[in-house]
C-alpha cells in the first residue's frame, strides 16, 4: 500500500510530506492533478442525495451477440469466392446472407481500417477485381508475416501449416476455400517479394552512380 501510495503520489507530483497526508483524508476528498497543472490540488465530493435504489435498474440479458469469428469467416469466404466461377452458388448464398446482415457487418468492422476496406469490398464486389481480392485477403490474415514465418519450410509443409493457420481462424471452411485463400497468400507475397527486390536493385544503382 505504501508503495501504491508513492508511486500515485510522485506521479502527481506530491512530495513526501503531502504523500503521508493521503491516508488521513476524510472520506470523499481526494487528490487531483493533470498534465500542465503546476500542482495538485484537493478536493470533496459532495454525498449524493439520492438513496441507493437497487430495485429501480434491473440488468436485462439482450439476445443480441455478434459472433465475430463467424462473421469474419463469412466476410473471407464471399471474398474468397470472387472470381472463382466453380461455386458461384456459394457465393450467392454468402451474398444473401452478408445482404441480411448489413449492420451487424458494420458493428464488427467498426474503425478497423482494414475491415471496413472488406466490408466495401463486398458492398462493390462487382466492380472489383482479383488483385483487390487478393490484396484484401493478404490484409486480411496478415499474410506477409504468415508467410514469412513457413516459407523456409518444405511446399508441403509450408502448405500444412498456413492450412492449420487459416483453420483456427476461420469457421467450417472447405478445402476448395483453403486452397485458394492459400493460392492468394502466395501469390500476393511473391509479388511483394518481387518488388522488394526491385527497390533493392534501384538502391544499389543509385549508390552506384554516387560511387562514380
Amino acid at each position: 500500500e505504501l508503495e501504491d501510495r508513492n508511486d500515485i503520489g510522485k506521479s502527481a507530483t506530491l512530495n513526501e510530506d503531502q504523500i503521508n497526508e493521503i491516508p488521513k483524508l476524510e472520506q470523499g476528498v481526494a487528490v487531483v492533478y493533470q498534465n500542465g497543472w503546476e500542482e495538485s490540488i484537493l478536493c470533496k465530493i459532495q454525498k449524493s442525495k439520492i438513496e441507493n435504489q437497487t430495485s429501480k435498474y434491473k440488468y436485462t440479458k439482450s439476445d443480441f451477440h455478434i459472433n465475430k469469428k463467424e462473421i469474419f469467416s463469412n466476410i473471407v469466404k464471399i471474398i474468397t469466392l470472387k472470381n472463382e466461377n466453380v461455386i458461384t452458388k456459394d457465393l450467392d448464398e454468402l451474398l444473401n446472407h452478408f445482404n441480411g446482415n448489413k449492420d451487424i457487418y458494420r458493428m464488427w468492422s467498426s474503425k478497423n481500417k482494414i475491415k471496413a476496406e472488406a466490408i466495401e469490398f463486398i458492398n462493390n464486389i462487382e466492380s472489383k477485381d482479383i488483385s483487390e481480392k487478393i490484396n484484401i485477403i493478404n490484409k486480411l490474415f496478415k499474410a506477409n508475416k504468415l508467410f514469412n514465418n513457413y516459407k523456409s519450410f518444405s511446399n508441403e509443409e509450408n502448405k500444412m501449416n498456413i492450412f492449420n493457420y487459416l483453420n483456427s481462424h476461420l469457421i467450417n471452411a472447405s478445402d476448395a476455400i483453403l486452397n485458394i485463400i492459400y493460392r492468394d497468400i502466395i501469390i500476393a507475397n511473391l509479388e511483394q517479394e518481387k518488388q522488394l527486390k526491385h527497390i533493392e536493385a534501384l538502391r544499389i544503382e543509385l549508390n552506384n552512380e554516387r560511387v562514380k
